[in-house]
């Protein structure tokens, strides 16, 4: 009987201490800090509080500070009136008052009146040194700088026009531009405000003598072709910049530093030390895939970045897929005035095995690349081929010169998931019988595609291509490789790779002189690396201009967008055909 009083003794303890624990906990959950500001609004009301935000601490395990709380309280009207005055608010009146309910609950009301806002009566900027008269700075003195007489005195325009006056120096080559007044004073009882600046140029700087490493993989003059600027141009931040991009996008260094010299500068002239690092010189890298147009793939890239030590670059590409085998070889020449241009010598085998068509080429080809900018290229080439084809009751070999233009110009900001942009391309090619040929024609090919961001993470993409033969032969003579079919991932989805086109007397596919191929498609974003598409294709090859019917599909996507690209998965389902299918299209790959 007494052990049992005793553990009913200690059980009714313990609830006690739990109940007393739990009213604690009750008023210290209770115990708060609460801002009201009112009188202000927008940025004003935003900037106050901001300056009356409570501070870390003041409230800390349901507890409040009642002494830091008084000193906060009395600090509050003096920071209300300093976060007025980058305004132009420098006589508003506040009160500031805290209220006290229940449980240790508190709120703080503060009550803006911001008063008259401070004019400029006088706004004097000033410019001397070497480029005062500079024509840039004047005209942004004069016509850009964000205060003028009779505005409100705004601190944030002050810095910005500051900043921006400076920088203006600086791109013009006056790197120790400085500001040698800088003065606002402010009369609070007329309301009225005078700001003065005078900034001293400094003498202009120029680029000086450029040092690349001496141990450098790469000829010096190789190296000059990523320049933007030349010893003696006006020295510019915003040119060295452009230099580091243009070195880190050349994927030949794994480290870029550029270092402007300023303190060693020699009559205004900045020597400029530019540190590299090259990647390795050789290369080999595997890569294993799966598309539905090329079913299961092997390739293997072998590539030397500095042949010779001189930046010129060779390539070996093997590929190895149910439809098709190629080993090609490429060698380019790097062009001195234009890191974009060059001239590449290329050759190689190339076997190609569809439902329509079996083609076999020996080829050789030399290119010449010219760049013009803004991803803008014209390249002439000319491609001598020995084609080995069967196309319906057709086996047949062909021995072509093609001489031809290729123009191209691209937008596309991003190689794996851009949000806009385009692309255009043109071809212009021929043979001419007698010549190293077997056949005479002439074939004009043309190809558009635009990428338009939509609002709600929507974007719709637009492609078209077409083609066209004018010819003075039997259709038989064009060889495989220069007839036209449509079909697959990147044409008609729907139907199967290279299934589309004109058909011969026993219905085989046997491929058109002209091509037509047209699309549309939606894509809504998800996340952020997947999208949801619904398409539309359309299109087919063709042998006359005035009568042809063109095959129709739509369908529905799931893209997942990774470093090598976007993975697509597209089922399409057939429109034009009597019986209509489903088809599957797959495009993945991966490489190392």
């Amino acid at each position: 009987m007494i052990f049992f009083c005793i553990r009913l003794s200690i059980l009714f303890l313990m609830l006690v201490v739990t109940c007393i624990s739990q009213q604690k906990s009750v008023a210290a959950a209770e115990a708060s800090l609460v801002l009201v500001v009112s009188g202000v609004e927008g940025e004003l009301r935003e900037n106050v509080e901001a300056a009356l935000a409570i501070p870390r601490g003041l409230v800390r395990d349901g507890q409040i500070n009642h002494l830091w709380l008084r000193r906060y309280v009395r600090q509050a009207r003096q920071k209300v009136r300093d976060a007025l005055k980058p305004f132009g608010y420098y006589r508003a009146e506040v009160d500031a008052h805290l209220e006290e309910g229940p449980g240790q609950h508190f709120l703080l009301r503060a009550l803006v009146q911001p008063g008259p806002p401070t004019n400029l009566e006088d706004v004097s900027i000033e410019l001397t040194g070497p480029g005062r008269d500079e024509k840039v700075l004047q005209q942004y003195v004069k016509e850009s700088f964000p205060l003028v007489e009779g505005d409100v005195l705004r601190h944030d325009l002050y810095e910005k026009g500051k900043s921006q006056l400076a920088d203006a120096a600086v791109d013009l080559g006056y790197i120790k531009a400085k500001f040698t007044t800088h003065i606002i004073t402010v009369d609070p009882e007329i309301d009225r405000a005078r700001l003065s600046l005078t900034l001293d140029t400094g003498p202009r700087y120029r680029f000086g003598r450029i040092v690349f490493p001496a141990d450098s993989a790469y000829p010096e003059r190789f190296l000059q072709r990523y320049l933007t600027f030349k010893s003696g141009d006006v020295f510019t931040y915003a040119a060295l910049g452009r230099t580091h991009s243009r070195l880190i996008d050349s994927d030949l260094f794994q480290n870029v530093a550029i270092f402007p010299r300023i303190e060693t500068a020699d009559e205004s002239r900045v020597p400029i030390e530019i540190l590299l690092k090259p990647k390795a010189r050789r290369t080999l890298r595997p890569g294993v895939g799966y598309g539905t147009d090329t079913g299961a793939r092997f390739s293997l890239l072998y590539r030397d970045i500095n042949a010779w030590q001189i930046g010129h670059r060779f390539d070996t590409d093997l590929i190895i897929a149910e439809v098709r085998q190629s080993i090609d070889f490429s060698y380019m020449f790097p062009h001195y005035r234009d890191i974009h241009s060059s001239t590449v010598i290329k050759g190689g085998f190339d076997r190609e095995k569809t439902d329509s068509y079996i083609s076999r080429i020996l080829f050789t080809e030399a290119e010449l690349v010219q760049s013009f900018g803004r991803g803008k290229r014209l390249s002439l080439y000319a491609r001598l081929q020995r084609e080995s084809y069967e196309v319906g009751l057709t086996d047949e070999t062909s021995q072509l010169l093609i001489p031809g233009l290729r123009w191209s110009q691209r937008t596309y900001e991003s190689p794996t998931r851009p949000l806009k942009g385009y692309h255009l391309g043109l071809e212009i090619r021929g043979t001419r019988k007698n010549y190293l040929s077997d056949t005479s024609l002439l074939q004009i090919l043309g190809e558009a595609n635009v990428l338009i961001p939509l609002p709600g993470r929507v974007s719709v993409f637009l492609r078209g291509k077409g083609a066209t033969t004018r010819q003075e032969d039997e259709f038989e003579d064009i060889p495989a490789s220069l007839r036209f079919f449509t079909g697959g991932d990147r044409s008609v989805r729907g139907f199967a790779y290279q299934s589309l086109g004109p058909v011969d007397n026993a219905g085989n596919v046997v491929g058109g002189k002209h091509l037509l191929i047209g699309g549309i498609e939606l894509e809504r974003a998800v996340a952020e690396k997947w999208g949801l598409a619904v398409f539309y294709d359309t299109g087919n090859a063709f042998n006359t201009l005035s009568d042809y019917e063109l095959a129709r599909a739509a369908g529905i996507g799931l893209h997942w967008y990774t470093l090598i690209g976007p993975i697509k998965i597209d089922v399409a389902r057939q429109l034009s055909v009597t019986d209509p299918s489903y088809r599957l299209h797959l495009s993945v790959g991966f490489a190392w």
